[in-house]
This record gives C-alpha cells, structure tokens and sequence, in this order.
C-alpha cells in the first residue's frame, strides 16, 4: 500500500499518556478520492507529490480569497470522511495513526507503513486544558473524559527527522538564532510538509448499565454580543441526552437525568449514535488510571469532540467536530458531504482557514471552538484555533498582566484576530516559532521554557 495513502507537561507536571493494547493494525492514510490534496485528480492512479499540495494550497488560498467559505467548509467534510473510513481491522482510519507517546519517544525500529503493528490507543487525562493542574478531579460519568492525540506519518517523520522530540534541539535552533539575528519572521523551526496532519480527540465515560446523561452544546450564550463571555463549562449547558448502551428504552423518549445540577428532562439515545469502543480486561486498569476508579469493565467510552489540522496551508487548517443528537440542524451541519457516512454523520463542523475570516458569532474576528473543549474557558467560545496555536513559541510567551493564574503556557487568555501575534511581533524577536504545534512545546519537556 502506498504511504501517502512521554507524557505531557503542564505547569510542571508530568502526565502521562497511557496505551491499551487490542489487534494488529496497518497504517490507514486518507485513501484516495477525499480531496486531499484539494483539487487533486486522483483518475490518474498516481499518488499526489509535493506539487500537488501546492496546487490545493492554491486553490484552497483562492476560495479564502473570495470568500467562498462552502467550499471550504466543503474541502474541510471531506478530509473528515477521509480519515473516519472504516478500515478493514474494523475501526476508523484515524485510529491506525501514530499515537503521541510513540512519536514523542523518539525513532524506533518500528514496522514499514505496509506492515502490521500493534494497535493501540493513547489516552491522557484532561488536564491540558487547564484542569486537575493540583491532582485528579472526580468527574461523574458522562463528565468524565479522556484525550488522544495521533500523528501521520508525514507527521511522524518529520518530528523524528528534526528531531523534534529533544528539547535540545529547539534550545541549540534558539542559540543559533540569537547569534545570527534573522529577521523575526526566520525564527522558526522548519515547516512541517504539506500533507502533515495531527488530530485530537476527546471520549466521554459511559456506564455499561442505566443512563448515562451527556450535556449537549446547543450554542445558546448567555449574551451574544457581549465582548468577554463566562466560562462556559459543560455542566452549566441547558440541555442533556440520556446515552442507553443496552438499547433497553425507545430513542427518544424523555425521561429525568441528572444534567448539570439538576434533574431535567432528558431524550434517550442508543450507544450506536457515537464512535465508541467498550472497556475489557486489557485496557480497564489504564482507563482507571486516566479518568478514575469508576471505569468497569463493560463500560464504554464515546467520542464526543476531534479536531484535525492539516499543514494544506501555511497556518494549518483547523477543523473541529462534536457530536449533536441533531446534527442536521442549523450552521454547523451545512456543506457536509455525503462521503460522511455511518455514526459520523452525529458529528457537526467548524473549519477554519483564517484567523480573522469569516467574521465571528459577535460581528468580530474569525472564531473556531469546540464546545467540549474550548467552552470551559473564560471567552471560550470566541476563541479560534489558529490564534491560539500561533502563540506555540520557545521560549513561551509572558504571562499577560491581567491573564488567569494558569495561563497553560501562553495559550490564555483567549485572543483571536491575525492582530494578536502576527510574525513580525517584537515578542518573537528572543523566540522560536513552533509551526503552530504546542505539542512540540509540551511534550518534550517538564516544563513550557
């Protein structure tokens, strides 16, 4: 088959990313005819080389320009049903990628792409975003959740051939740059290439028996317009669905769950509305570990939030999914392609190109969030992917003088607008940028300098 077709450290803590092993796998890329790269004729049975994704850089560069946001919002479906295919090994092609705990180890004798490996998944628990920086925090099912994050092997590759896996190496670049004194916009590590992708996944906990209530984001703010909106946390949403994994109660019917914090009325839905995966005796003991002692074998875990972003253009794509039991409703469900199929049809879509483009939910910069994991933020739900991941720079940026005690970093506060670190800022003077990637920040080291 053809390719194309150590934990993480925040505020000094170590957290570490654990793996549950099942079958063998083969290394799945987007098959052809998914439109990557975009605008790629893949009649000729040829696989796409560099000049390709120059050319869907082009054109995707060209839709930006002319505002033609559907066929962005096109372009950004179906790479999504591209890496959600089913592979014959019976999971999603996505989960064949390279999980951060292997990549991050650095180079290893491992299989060739078209070659069987073993198959794993990488959870971590949640406290990259901010939460549990002092210890384990006790979540109740359905709150409780786990990350993943996975490369490409495009992606892979080059974090090994960099060596981006060392600390040491963004610490000798920033020497050398210090020595030199490059115009600010060359401090940078070397560009990833084009067809590099990374993702990031977010499962929700789900007990084997009984309902278990999920809070679902209807995008109902408190004031639209307002400049700084609250935190937005899922327990504050005003609606919930009841997951039933026995298939026991009609979907649909309302019945009472605990929602936030209170009891509400509440529509059933079966586990086959989510990407899931079920707990056993291999994987128990690492999922205990990551979410806490209330994982029992037969419980299940469900994929409610997957970002992707996609080196298809200078600043990364950024497409972010999140499960709706309504999910042919409203903004966020348009322009889906019909190539998503099965339970990934239960997912709606933000995609963004531009940190400033389209205008956002309050008339301003560009936003792109996803409400299970950027809403629990102070101005969360303003916040856009790409603003964010600029500000992945060695070393980190200050801390801003009115910021949150824990800033993550530098990522908060949340800002948005090409305004806020463009490549000639001062700021970036003394520093590295990191091609967007805080993982290449955050997982090297213990710390964020």
């Amino acid at each position: 088959m053809n390719a194309f077709f150590k934990g993480l450290a925040l505020g000094g803590l170590l957290i570490f990313t654990h793996s549950a092993n099942a079958q063998n796998t083969l290394y799945r890329p987007i098959p052809p005819g998914f439109d990557f790269p975009a605008g790629y004729d893949f009649s000729s049975g040829k696989p796409p080389g560099p000049a390709d994704f120059d050319n869907g850089e082009k054109r995707l560069l060209q839709f930006l320009q002319q505002n033609n946001f559907g066929e962005l919002r096109r372009h950004g479906w179906e790479v999504f049903a591209g890496l959600t295919q089913q592979a014959p090994e019976g999971h999603a092609n996505w989960e064949s990628w390279f999980i951060a705990e292997q990549v991050f180890a650095g180079p290893t004798p491992a299989p060739l792409s078209d070659q069987p490996r073993s198959f794993k998944r990488s959870l971590e628990p949640p406290r990259k975003l901010g939460i549990g920086l002092g210890g384990p925090v006790a979540l109740a099912p359905g709150q409780s959740f786990a990350f993943s994050v996975l490369f490409n092997q495009p992606a892979r590759d080059h974090i090994w051939t960099e060596r981006l896996f060392e600390r040491a190496t963004v610490v000798n670049l920033l020497s050398n740059l210090n020595q030199t004194n490059p115009p600010i916009e060359k401090r940078t590590i070397k560009d990833f290439p084009r067809d590099s992708i990374a993702l990031k996944v977010s499962w929700r906990h789900i007990k084997r028996s009984g309902l278990t209530a999920i809070p679902v984001w209807d995008n109902d703010l408190p004031n639209p317009t307002a400049p700084v909106l609250p935190a937005l946390p899922e327990i504050t949403w005003k609606r919930c669905v009841a997951v039933d994994p026995t298939g026991a109660k009609p979907e649909g019917e309302v019945v009472l769950a605990q929602c936030g914090f209170e009891q509400r009325p509440s529509s059933v839905v079966h586990l086959n509305r989510f990407y899931n995966f079920q707990v056993d005796n291999q994987n128990v003991a690492v999922l205990k570990s990551v979410i806490g002692d209330e994982v029992n074998v037969g419980d299940y875990l469900v994929l409610v939030a997957f970002h992707y972003t996609t080196k298809e253009i200078p600043e990364w794509i950024w497409g972010t999914f999140w499960w709706h039991d309504k999910p042919t409703n409203g903004e966020f469900a348009s322009d889906r392609s019909p190539k998503v199929t099965g339970v990934w049809k239960n997912y709606l879509m933000d995609v963004g190109y531009s940190r400033d483009v389209p205008a956002g939910g309050d008339g301003k910069a560009n936003d792109i969030m996803n409400p299970y994991i950027e809403a629990r933020f102070p101005n969360g739900v303003r916040s856009n992917c790409m603003t964010c991941h600029a500000r992945a720079v060695f070393p980190r940026l200050p801390p801003e003088p009115n910021g949150p005690g824990q800033d993550i970093c530098g990522a908060l506060p949340v800002t948005r607008g090409s305004s806020d670190l463009p490549s000639s800022d001062p700021r970036l003077s003394t520093r590295v940028r990191l091609d967007f990637l805080w993982s290449v920040l955050l997982r090297p080291a213990e710390t964020c300098n």
